[in-house]
């Protein structure tokens, strides 16, 4: 691999120098991660300032550091974070379900349509040998 060096145009005390040496070059190049990390964070922060409101989010709402919730607080954060994965699984996964059905041997056994605010949900329980439709209301 050809190292290429940066040819710039330098005052040393007075002295001109075409060419910079490797421990300046390393300094730049640190200095140009630096600005792209903090351009790069300052972006994401932007987006999910704007996905946050889209969402109905209160960005102020949200805590800066975990580290610094009291144990209520990390409890009540971590419950408003577990719904709020739980519905947007939810929209992804069930979005245009309206019914259940059961189909036996003879055909269906059990038909189940919802109503507007009711969503389904399911889970595998009992070592994988259960699976469980849960039909609950969109409480939101």
């Amino acid at each position: 691999m050809r190292i290429m060096k940066l040819q710039v145009v330098k005052r040393f005390g007075g002295q001109m120098s075409e060419k910079l040496t490797e421990k300046e070059i390393e300094e730049l190049r640190a200095k140009k991660q630096a600005i792209k990390e903090e351009l790069y964070d300052a972006v994401k922060m932007e987006m999910f300032e704007a996905s946050s409101k889209l969402e109905g989010i209160e960005y102020d709402k949200i805590p800066g550091t975990i580290k610094n919730l009291t144990h209520e607080e990390l409890q009540g954060y971590a419950w408003w974070l577990y719904k709020r994965v739980g519905v947007l699984e939810r929209e992804r996964k069930f979005s245009k379900i309206s019914r259940v059905e059961v189909i036996g041997s003879k055909g269906r056994e059990y038909v189940r349509y919802f109503k507007d605010n009711e969503y389904m949900d399911h889970d595998i329980q009992d070592d994988d040998r259960t699976l469980k439709i849960f039909i609950e209301k969109n409480d939101e």
